[in-house]
């Protein structure tokens, strides 16, 4: 194997303690930064003209704040297509929400990009998802949204699966888009080709049983 061929191996396992917590009710009333600063747009959610015409659309709304991003949760859930090999790190909102498919990274995106032209604060969120259906290997980390509701916090959406997140769902970084929030990012020096290769394990543990 020559040195342009070398495989580094990245590896973390770790045990996260979950509860269950209301899909309604948010958190983190008080943050670092004020939610406004997720109103700005990045390369990766700038709308185009697409997703202008949808939110417009929206706009039309006279529901609450936590109904409409709920039905716009279930909207773009049925609406897209979860496709591995239509989209990558790059593409951004407007290109996949035109296509009509894309992962979860795409979804996510797409709803913040919409949220934010809706004046509700967005932000991307990167973690981990424990399937109900028992599929513990996972091509890739997760990736959902959550949008700040007044008077409830930060509320998560997850377009992907068209749910709400629950006890099942490991919050790990989140920012402005993907970028900000990658699961791993670095780089390198040297020259030759690079590909990644990404395996996933999320598995639940046995409920401790109380001794009387």
């Amino acid at each position: 194997m020559t040195s342009a061929q070398r495989l580094r191996l990245v590896v973390a396992l770790g045990t996260v303690n979950l509860f269950l917590v209301s899909v309604v009710l948010g958190f983190e009333l008080t943050g670092a930064l004020p939610p406004e600063v997720f109103l700005r747009s990045t390369q990766l959610t700038a709308p185009g003209s697409n997703l202008r015409r949808f939110a417009s659309g929206l706009e039309q709304s006279r529901r609450s704040t936590i109904d409409l991003l709920h039905e716009l949760n279930t909207s773009l859930n049925n609406r897209l297509r979860y496709d591995t090999q239509a989209t990558d790190a790059e593409t951004n909102a407007e290109d996949a929400f035109s296509a009509g498919h894309g992962v979860c990274q795409d979804f996510a995106h797409i709803f913040i990009s919409l949220a934010r032209q809706l004046r509700i604060p967005a932000r991307y969120i990167s973690g981990h998802f424990h399937r109900r259906d028992g599929a513990n290997v996972q091509e890739a980390a997760h990736a959902w949204a959550e949008a700040w509701i007044e008077d409830l916090g930060w509320v998560a959406f997850d377009p992907t699966h068209g749910l709400s997140n629950d006890e099942n769902y490991v919050r790990v970084a989140c920012g402005l888009d993907y970028r900000q929030a990658s699961p791993i990012s670095g780089a390198r020096l040297g020259g030759g080709d690079e590909q990644l290769a990404v395996e996933v394990h999320v598995k639940g543990q046995p409920e401790m049983q109380v001794q009387n």
